[in-house]
């Protein structure tokens, strides 16, 4: 029998990670898949600005600042933070990955950075999933205008049926 994939987009918060136990409820083990999507800002490196000629007779370069002289030395680059954020998204999942593990589902995580909401959406347009099952703050009016709604738009730009439950604040 094939198993439905079912997308948690979770941010780490304890919020957002309530829907779990929904899926728990709703969603039997042997019926379903679950893939923890976690979308995290995109990383920048720090790469110091190139040294400079300090005059235009002279073979002698100079950093304008202290901070450009210790980035040139040891510089991080963006992949070296994305995988160091990786690492500690994968950190604060695991206890859900658990409390799913120990109900019976096959569960993997993904880690994507970009906008929450295109990143989702990516990820159900390009990986066969069944259905996506979130937390929704419910916002209205004002507030959705001024903090917009991750669920609001995947709501609008997936075909897959969508579990979205608003739970309680903790």
């Amino acid at each position: 029998m094939t198993r439905h994939k079912v997308v948690i987009p979770v941010n780490g918060s304890e919020f957002s990670r309530q829907i779990v136990d929904y899926v728990i409820e709703y969603l039997p083990a042997e019926d379903n898949e679950i893939v923890l999507l976690r979308v995290g800002q995109r990383q920048e490196g720090f790469v110091g600005r190139p040294a400079r000629l300090a005059g235009p007779d002279t073979d002698v370069a100079m950093y304008d600042t202290s901070r450009d002289v210790t980035e040139a030395a040891h510089p991080i680059f963006a992949t070296q933070v994305e995988q160091s954020t990786e690492a500690e998204f994968r950190r604060e999942m695991r206890p859900v990955m658990n409390a799913l593990l120990d109900n019976g589902y096959q569960v993997e995580w993904v880690v994507r950075f970009g906008n929450p909401g295109e990143q989702i959406v990516e990820y159900v347009e390009n990986h066969d999933v069944d259905m996506v099952a979130m937390t929704t703050h419910s916002r209205g009016g004002l507030n959705r205008l001024i903090f917009g709604s991750v669920a609001e738009y995947v709501s609008h730009h997936v075909s897959v049926p969508i579990m979205m439950v608003r739970p309680v604040y903790t």
